[in-house]
């Protein structure tokens, strides 16, 4: 007599478990160039070791500027109407072939030597010895500012209500219990992560001469100076905003120039 097959029996013929056949599909999938698309972790599953931090990373061909990060961010740390720990920027540009816009998503960078805890008089900022995250001490906070204009990529926020400046700490409860950040988490098509990074690696990278004026993203100031822990990896685009940004700086100087003669 055929016996009916119930969903144990189905289960117990399965070849793997539901994760791991996702795993195996999306190791197999390919890209629209053919090129195989292997599955990244949105974290590290093991801490820095000695020399080492945790670091945003940016897929800039994946990023949509949808701002999902930015409404994670802002919910999931009960921010102000007002206040924002992450920005989401655009730029614009073309050539004889075609037109880009380029998005940069970006919050605190946790550099290696961040200038907001140099020049804050009350030691309200520390840099955690294992993860290498940039974290603001409010109850230390006297609400002075002055980390606000020292840091270059003007991350720090000064909170009026509570009279403290405040800023992003990588959700760094969250990454203590293996979650992702609530920016990493929210976005849609993975475009942030965060991996880990070798500090003295990046210190000799920028001490070279072909690497002092580089710039985590248009528009921001050499990461020689305070060593700012964050990648963005894409197609060459921002080489092209980098040439787009410097042509509209050399055409404002040209009209400012010719407005005054």
């Amino acid at each position: 007599m055929k016996t009916e097959t119930t969903l144990i029996d189905l289960a117990l013929s399965q070849t793997g478990t539901a994760v791991e056949q996702f795993a195996l599909q999306d190791a197999t999938q390919k890209d629209a160039s053919g090129r195989q698309e292997v599955f990244r972790a949105l974290i590290p599953t093991q801490i820095p070791e000695d020399g080492e931090q945790y670091a945003f990373e940016v897929d800039v061909d994946r990023c949509s500027a949808c701002k999902a990060c930015v409404s994670a961010c802002h919910h999931m740390n009960g921010l102000s109407p007002d206040e924002s720990w992450r920005r989401v920027q655009q730029w614009f540009g073309e050539n004889e072939h075609h037109s880009w816009v380029h998005t940069v998503t970006s919050a605190c960078h946790h550099c290696v030597n961040p200038e907001c805890m140099n020049g804050c008089p009350v030691g309200a900022y520390e840099k955690d010895a294992i993860s290498g995250i940039v974290k603001h001490l409010d109850d230390q906070c006297i609400g002075c500012e002055y980390c606000i204009w020292k840091c270059p990529y003007e991350v720090p926020k000064y909170h009026e209500a509570h009279g403290v400046v405040r800023k992003c700490d990588m959700c760094s409860d969250r990454l203590a219990n293996h979650e992702e950040p609530a920016c990493v988490q929210a976005c849609p098509h993975d475009a942030i992560r965060i991996q880990t990074i070798n500090q003295d690696r990046l210190s000799h990278e920028l001490a070279q001469r072909r690497f002092k004026d580089n710039a985590i993203y248009p528009g921001a100031p050499s990461s020689a100076i305070t060593q700012p822990q964050c990648r963005q990896r894409g197609s060459g685009t921002l080489r092209r905003v980098r040439h787009s940004i410097s042509l509209w700086t050399l055409a404002l100087r040209i009209n400012h120039s010719n407005s005054h003669d």
